[in-house]
């Protein structure tokens, strides 16, 4: 048998490598462990990195000083370049407006003299070592401690989040694809958050959606305060949303007198804004003085508001100050009264203001030129006038009270601004019924005050929905101009009595006098001072005491018409309050009103035969009740014919007309004698035309039982 083959069976065998060492088996189980411990710090150390800002600013100063020294820099070198770098710092914190400015330059010149001494003696000598480590510790502990650094920090961590969670609750929104460009915060703490919207989002859509943001970034309610076109761009895509914190608070603001202006032309400086600024309202426009409405609860401040526009107003020689006080009698403005031209502490007195400015316009209209453009200049000789008015609700009111002042009223604030005739009102209750419907859209400017409820805003401000009144402290106020799309805060100073009499003192030279041939013929203005209440005298100025003392001026009464009583029959008093279709001088009795008003219905029916009640009413005069009862009257006898409601249509021939009224009007005597057994011997018109002409007239003959007060004109 044959023997196998050494050569064939010897088989190679691969050396056994050695075995790692335990500390290489250590290393390499830890490793990983290692790494992800460093991960987790560095997360940790990153999401914290504005703590420690200082340490590794320390650190990334000692290896600067390092390689400095390797590359044997001259310590003179460093210090040079140490300051140009120190005084720029300085240069661009102040403009930036940090807290402390110094303090933080005087940080980098200590760490500039360090630097400069490590290239001198090395940065690894025990003493410089040392003065690195003591100067790391005091920076950090300071950077920990100061209340700015604590706010810097918080900002900066708000920042970071706000920039990664607003586009995704944007995009739950369904207003995805909106950009946040940059988050800075301005000097009154606001944060101004610019955004770049994409074509599917524009400013009004993210304007509505801001309550639904507010929930969604969980921010205090109310903290979005407008969202506005970015000042920066041009594109409508760039939009500013601006942000504070939902609780307002007031903010303390002096008097300065550096604000007073010197002009009515000059805006009206009132106080802060929102961003700490200087805020001041425009009362003199284009068109001529404007008009404000204030509103607020009791304790809003508004009088006090009101105190501070008449002593800036006081400032100005060319303008005239009327205040109406009709909640404190006066006391609001006493130590202002002697800068105060016309003061007017109740109804009647109030109502006397308003009428007189009403028949100023067309007086002071005769000042007008050519190359006045339709506008009177405000000058010393021609001062403007502007109505400080508190609480109007009484005199302003929806009330059948206040309609001669009401009327006075739409007059002034709705054709007095080219003849510069301005009003500022407020009042603390506002209502549907508090201000006239007529005279609320003559105040193009509104300021509101805190509310009991946030809808009670809306009679005050045009965007009322925008913000929330209820929230406002004492003093602070949302302003609403005609040229702001959204109103804007103010925060206003205290005025104080003394503040007013000493402002009261200083402008009393500076006081002008309404222009002559107007005063002359202003009604109730000459003797406005006798009228003044006693509680106000020891406020006045030895001129408007001597003024008071005078005996007032006789009042010229309206002519009264006589007429020949009939000897048979006792005369009737006629109370004319309209505008009769005759003239006064040729009424000699009520047959005479009487076949006027006939006269000239049965002329409108002649001319056309269809009318409207409401047409039919301008064109004859009078009351509707009065041609209520003819319409009647007429319909019943067969003369018209009602088609539809408000509309009459006439049934027989025009020339048959004159006769037809005439048996009307002999209808109408027959149905009142019948149904007042006699009727009554005063007959009152009511209308809007002439003021209360008296008369003593001799009734007709054939109607002296049968016309009563819904008889003739009513």
């Amino acid at each position: 048998m044959r023997q196998p083959s050494t050569s064939a069976e010897l088989v190679p065998v691969q050396p056994t490598p050695p075995r790692p060492s335990l500390a290489r088996r250590l290393l390499r189980w830890a490793a990983p462990y290692a790494w992800r411990l460093l991960l987790w710090l560095f997360r940790r150390l990153w999401a914290t990195r504005d703590t420690h800002l200082p340490l590794w600013l320390a650190l990334a100063l000692y290896g600067a000083a390092v390689a400095v020294h390797a590359a044997v820099v001259p310590w003179w070198l460093v210090l040079l370049l140490g300051g140009a770098l120190t005084a720029a710092a300085r240069t661009v914190l102040a403009r930036r407006a940090i807290a402390d400015p110094d303090l933080v330059t005087g940080v980098i010149g200590l760490a500039v003299a360090w630097l400069a001494a490590a290239v001198t003696w090395g940065p690894f000598t025990l003493g410089v070592s040392a003065a690195w480590a003591v100067l790391t510790l005091a920076v950090l502990v300071m950077w920990l401690m100061h209340p700015q650094a604590r706010r810097w920090r918080v900002t900066r961590g708000r920042i970071r989040n706000w920039t990664a969670a607003l586009p995704a609750v944007l995009a739950a929104l369904g207003m995805a694809g909106v950009v946040v460009v940059a988050i800075a915060q301005d000097e009154a703490g606001r944060m101004l958050i610019r955004l770049r919207l994409p074509v599917t989002v524009t400013r009004t859509k993210l304007d509505k959606a801001r309550e639904a943001i507010t929930s969604g970034m969980h921010w205090p309610q109310n903290s979005i305060r407008e969202v506005r076109q970015d000042g920066d761009h041009n594109s409508a895509a760039r939009v500013v949303l601006v942000w504070q914190d939902g609780t307002l608070k007031a903010r303390h603001v002096t008097y300065d007198p550096a604000t007073a202006p010197t002009s009515l032309r000059d805006p009206i400086w009132l106080g802060k804004g929102d961003n700490g600024q200087d805020a001041a309202i425009p009362l003199y426009a284009v068109e001529g003085l404007t008009r404000g409405l204030y509103g607020g609860e009791p304790g809003s401040a508004k009088s006090n508001l009101l105190r501070l526009l008449a002593a800036q107003l006081a400032h100005c020689p060319d303008a005239l100050i009327w205040v109406i006080d009709l909640k404190n009698e006066g006391l609001t403005f006493a130590p202002l009264l002697p800068r105060i031209d016309w003061i007017a502490t109740d109804r009647t007195e109030a109502t006397r203001m308003l009428q007189a400015a009403a028949v100023g316009i067309p007086l002071r209209a005769r000042l007008l030129r050519p190359e006045h453009n339709q506008k009177l200049p405000i000058t010393v000789e021609h001062p403007g006038v502007v109505i400080v008015f508190d609480e109007f609700g009484p005199l302003l009111g929806k009330k059948a009270a206040n309609a001669a002042a009401v009327e006075a009223a739409k007059t002034v604030f709705s054709q007095g601004r080219a003849t510069n005739w301005g009003a500022e009102i407020a009042s603390q209750y506002l209502s549907q019924t508090s201000l006239h419907p007529d005279l609320r859209p003559l105040f193009p400017r509104g300021i509101a005050g805190r509310t009991t409820q946030r809808a009670d805003s809306q009679f005050v401000l045009k965007n009322w929905t925008r913000v929330d009144t209820t929230l406002l402290p004492t003093g602070a106020f949302y302003v609403q101009l005609p040229s702001q799309p959204a109103p804007s805060l103010l925060h206003t100073p205290e005025v104080t009595d003394t503040l007013l009499a000493q402002i009261a003192a200083a402008t009393a030279d500076r006081a002008p006098v309404l222009e002559a041939p107007t005063a002359a013929e202003l009604p109730h203005y000459a003797d406005r001072w006798t009228r003044l209440p006693a509680h106000l005298l020891p406020y006045c100025s030895p001129e408007q005491a001597a003024a008071q003392a005078c005996p007032a001026l006789a009042v010229e009464q309206p002519r009264l018409l006589k007429a020949v009583a009939a000897d048979d029959h006792r005369p009737v008093r006629l109370v004319v309050t309209e505008t009769i279709p005759t003239g006064a001088e040729e009424i000699s009795s009520v047959q005479d009103i009487r076949e006027a008003v006939v006269r000239t219905l049965a002329d409108a029916w002649t001319r056309s035969p269809e009318w409207t009640t409401g047409a039919l009413l301008k064109e004859v005069g009078g009351s509707r009740q009065s041609l209520a009862v003819r319409l009647r009257a007429w319909s019943t006898l067969g003369i018209l014919d009602q088609p539809r409601r408000g509309e009459w249509r006439r049934l027989i021939e025009a020339e048959e007309v004159p006769a037809a009224a005439q048996e009307a009007e002999e209808y109408i005597r027959a149905q009142r004698a019948a149904t007042r057994h006699g009727g009554s011997p005063d007959l009152v018109i009511y209308s809007s035309g002439q003021l209360h002409h008296q008369a003593d007239l001799a009734p007709a003959p054939e109607s002296a039982a049968g016309e009563g007060p819904q008889g003739g004109a009513r």
